[in-house]
């Protein structure tokens, strides 16, 4: 950076000072004096110290300072630096925020309460850098111990809690339950910077993949998304659609009696489109329709989600891939099809189902529930419960997650609400029951709504929320938050929860 001098057109780079020969003028009408670095630099510091001016001019024997053009950021470390600049914003607005509360207490002649706040540490580099190990015939290997010393790379969500970066997470539900639209709704959240069913994505580019819908009915459905949600659809820019239905959009398949799974022409247009875009979000609908295996072998699932996962991982990115469950995966309420390797293959897997009461009807046409039914970076059991309204979902209420960490203080759970209850309940005097066939079971009688002693009579217009507590309960009892207090003979036993 140069330097500009007050009373002439002379410039200083400090690059040169360390770099290239350095010419010194004492006066502009002499000759210049050539320093080496040392003497330059303390010339140059005196004569600021002395007029606040200097008279350095590069000789005209020194080369010409180039700077090294730079390399091409990552997109892991573009997130990141989006991420940096969206802090640094945060801090400013802070420290104007402090500036303000501090002169507001000192007008008042109080003292502030930023005075006495301890000083943020700075991050401390590690000690040493992590020395990979010569490969052993190709294989990428390190040693644990490397890694001693180095901080901890950071969970990236693109959903918190939800879904992943770098990795490939599966939506399934029964047709027309609505996993389309909700992916659609979340292809808009992510590439507006706006909120999805009460949580807040990521923001950056996405690739929307449709093999199902064509370009018109793309186009209703994300018009009316954008006007329920107030979003302007032309400022959308960052959202790619990529209409295939009716077209090839198989994008892994494998050729004769070879269960080898081949990328397709399909496949590498998407990502040369990837490479461009640079998107935080690629969203793949539907598994059916890309996928030109056999959906029950292992073998070919666990290969084609790894060819998604290689996608993420190359272009860091997430991958969300809908899917379509089996009847028996309906049944079972878990939301699985085909092999076992679609579910073990991914990191994270959704449901999306409609909500049913305890006699397996369906209530509310237009209820939802949306579940984690698998996290390996998280934990299970989370549950958005949602309404379909003007075009679009939305959540009904705060999210119950269940995730550990800090993310458990963005979210007032279940398991708060039913260990509150317990706790009063019990300071009445009165007992409940872990027994489902007991007139004061606890989940009935904790339920919103529930009137105690009515028992399961009163349960089904409030299924859903007995449902809850019953999962509530169970998370105690697995976590030795609540116990089973047995009394009585063994011929007259009775069994209550009491709080540990």
């Amino acid at each position: 950076m140069y330097m500009q001098s007050s009373r002439d057109s002379r410039a200083f780079s400090f690059d040169f000072v360390d770099t290239f020969p350095i010419g010194y003028e004492r006066d502009p009408e002499l000759n210049p004096i050539v320093l080496d670095p040392t003497a330059a630099r303390a010339q140059f510091e005196a004569d600021i110290a002395d007029t606040g001016e200097h008279r350095f001019t590069r000789r005209a024997d020194a080369p010409v300072f180039v700077p090294p053009e730079p390399r091409p950021l990552s997109a892991k470390e573009r997130r990141r630096l989006d991420r940096l600049r969206a802090d640094a914003r945060a801090a400013e607005e802070e420290a104007f925020y402090r500036a303000d509360v501090t002169a507001a207490y000192e007008a008042a002649g109080l003292t502030s309460p930023y005075d006495n706040a301890a000083p943020q540490q700075p991050e401390q580099a590690p000690s040493h850098q992590a020395d990979a190990v010569a490969p052993d015939e190709g294989l990428p290997v390190f040693s644990a111990a490397s890694l001693a010393g180095r901080p901890l790379p950071p969970r990236e969500w693109a959903v918190p809690d939800l879904i992943p970066f770098d990795t490939v997470t599966m939506l399934s539900g029964d047709g027309g339950v609505g996993k389309s639209l909700l992916a659609a709704q979340l292809a808009v959240a992510v590439a507006s910077d706006a909120e999805w069913l009460g949580l807040k994505p990521a923001c950056g580019p996405v690739v929307f993949v449709s093999a199902e819908d064509d370009s018109d009915e793309l186009h209703r459905r994300f018009a009316a998304i954008a006007e329920s949600e107030g979003i302007d659809l032309a400022s959308v820019h960052d959202l790619h659609i990529v209409p295939l239905a009716g077209r090839d959009a198989v994008m892994g398949a494998t050729e004769g009696r070879n269960s080898a799974v081949k990328e397709t022409a399909v496949w590498r247009s998407l990502v040369r489109l990837v490479e461009r875009v640079k998107p935080y979000l690629v969203i793949v609908d539907t598994l059916a329709d890309v996928f030109a295996g056999n959906e029950i072998s292992r073998t070919e699932a666990r290969q084609f989600i790894g060819q998604l996962r290689g996608l993420a991982i190359e272009q860091a990115l997430a991958v969300l891939l809908l899917a379509h469950p089996s009847l028996s995966g309906m049944a079972s309420g878990t939301g699985t099809s085909g092999s076992t390797a679609w579910s073990n293959s991914v990191r994270s897997r959704l449901y999306l189902e409609t909500v049913k009461d305890d006699d397996g009807a369906e209530g509310d046409p237009d209820l939802r529930m949306l579940t984690t039914k698998k996290a390996n970076y998280g934990a299970r059991g989370g549950e958005i419960k949602m309404r379909w309204t003007e075009g679009r979902f939305v959540g009904e209420g705060e999210p119950v997650r269940f995730a550990f960490g800090k993310a458990a203080d963005r979210y007032v759970t279940v398991d708060e609400a039913f260990l509150t209850r317990l706790s009063a309940y019990l300071a009445s005097g009165r007992d409940v029951s872990p027994s489902p066939n007991a007139k004061n079971y606890a989940p009935e009688i904790l339920a919103d709504g529930a009137r105690p002693g009515k028992g399961r009579a009163a349960s089904k217009s409030r299924a859903a929320s007995v449902e809850e507590m019953r999962k509530a309960m169970e998370r105690a009892f697995e976590a030795s938050t609540i116990c089973v207090d047995v009394q009585g003979p063994p011929s007259r036993q009775t069994k209550t929860i009491v709080i540990r």
